[in-house]
């Protein structure tokens, strides 16, 4: 990497040297016992970074030096006059002497290095605690999911994210009397009982979290530490979990028993207008049944059992005096036709004709239609009228007959006046 990109790295997302102070001194209150039990006592900083750590042992009382593998972080650091060398943390602390220190910490240092080296870490961190000395090991929190998922990959150098229940069983494994994980970084207001949303679950944990390990020793030289072990440790993404569905499913209730009032108050209204019906359908069914129960409808049902069979025979009845009207027209309208076609082809006869039809203008009118398609010249002789008339049936041909001999009648008698 770069010559100074590290470091530029870090101030621009690490935070401000003040708020990394801020931050690291909830470890103070398991340091503070030491100074008691080991009055000038060392502590060692593993990968110190820009020595924020280093400092706040130093304002405590506590003789502390630092390595870091990043050339640019130890300038730095020795520029605040902190006691910092350049070079691989555990090669640093393997030349370290046994029993030699009273704090060896690594903020934010495990999740650079493969598992062998944190293994080899904390083992070597044991060789040099003194006894009740304290391993102190931060570390970003995967169970902060945006951490997880996000920002652990922001860092270039980052390996993999280092599970807290890893971490602090690495500790035990390597003979630590007891463990305490501790999530320093929550929001504040998860305290409280504040409905909670759904990044509140996937962001609300610590961002980071640390294992606060100690080193075997007497009962009496570990008694001072039971308070800062015994303290609450943070929320883990369990409880914040259990929290935010103990809340939805108490919304959910909330919500059912709305509903279910708005149910009950509906039904019930559907209930009160079922009994009204109800009671107007028995008023007119008693009424109806007053009605059948009548004189008056006694004394009608003849003419109703009548009227019923009229309406079923009336339809035959409408379809046979249709066909009775319409027979007569379909037998004379051929006749009627040649007739008056015949008729036409004699001036005479259509002289006597229109003084007869001048009282009738309907019929006049009806006559020329049966003849109007027919010019003079295509009017029928009397041999073609004969011939025509021979084609009608025979019940036709009397009718043509007496019509024929009805107009000859006339026609004489006209020429005798």
């Amino acid at each position: 990497m770069g010559s100074g990109f590290y470091k530029a790295f870090e101030d621009r997302h690490r935070g401000s040297r003040s708020l990394i102070k801020e931050r690291l001194r909830v470890y103070l209150p398991f340091v503070e016992p030491l100074k008691r039990l080991y009055p000038g006592c060392r502590a060692i900083d593993l990968g110190c970074g820009r020595g924020e750590w280093l400092e706040l042992l130093g304002e405590a009382g506590i003789e502390a030096c630092g390595v870091d593998i990043d050339a640019d972080m130890a300038v730095e650091c020795r520029k605040l006059g902190l006691n910092v060398e350049e070079g691989d943390a555990i090669s640093f602390l393997r030349s370290m002497p046994d029993e030699s220190q009273a704090v060896v910490s690594a903020i934010h240092v495990v999740e650079h290095l493969p598992f062998p080296e944190v293994q080899a870490l904390a083992t070597e961190a044991m060789r040099v605690l003194r006894p009740a000395g304290l391993l102190i090991l931060e570390t970003p929190n995967p169970e902060n999911l945006v951490v997880a998922g996000y920002h652990f990959y922001v860092d270039p150098t980052h390996m993999r994210p280092v599970p807290p229940q890893l971490l602090s069983f690495l500790t035990e494994y390597c003979g630590y009397c007891r463990t305490k994980i501790l999530r320093p970084r929550e929001d504040p207001s998860l305290a409280g009982d504040r409905p909670l949303g759904v990044l509140d679950v996937l962001g609300g944990v610590s961002a980071d979290y640390a294992v606060v390990a100690q080193k075997k020793a007497p009962e009496e030289c570990l008694a001072p530490f039971n308070r800062a072990f015994g303290a609450a440790q943070g929320m883990n993404i369990e409880s914040l979990a259990g929290r935010y569905d103990a809340q939805q499913n108490e919304k959910i209730r909330s919500i059912g028993g709305m509903l279910n009032e708005k149910i009950d108050g509906i039904r019930e209204i559907l209930n009160r207008q079922m009994t009204t019906l109800q009671t107007e359908r028995d008023v007119l069914q008693a009424t109806l049944q007053a009605v059948y129960n009548s004189t008056s409808w006694r004394i009608t049902a003849p003419m109703r059992r009548a009227k019923r069979a009229l309406m079923k025979v009336l339809p035959g009845i409408r379809r046979v005096s249709v066909k009775a009207v319409r027979l007569p027209s379909r037998l004379m309208l051929p006749v009627l036709t040649k007739t008056a076609r015949w008729a036409a082809g004699n001036p005479h006869l259509v002289s006597v004709a229109n003084k007869l039809l001048e009282r009738s203008p309907v019929l006049r009118a009806w006559l020329r239609r049966l003849v109007i398609t027919k010019t003079p010249a295509q009017v029928a002789t009397a041999t073609d009228t004969a011939t025509v008339a021979t084609d009608l049936p025979r019940p036709a041909q009397r009718v043509f007959e007496e019509l024929k001999a009805a107009l000859g009648r006339v026609a004489r008698h006209t020429r005798g006046q």
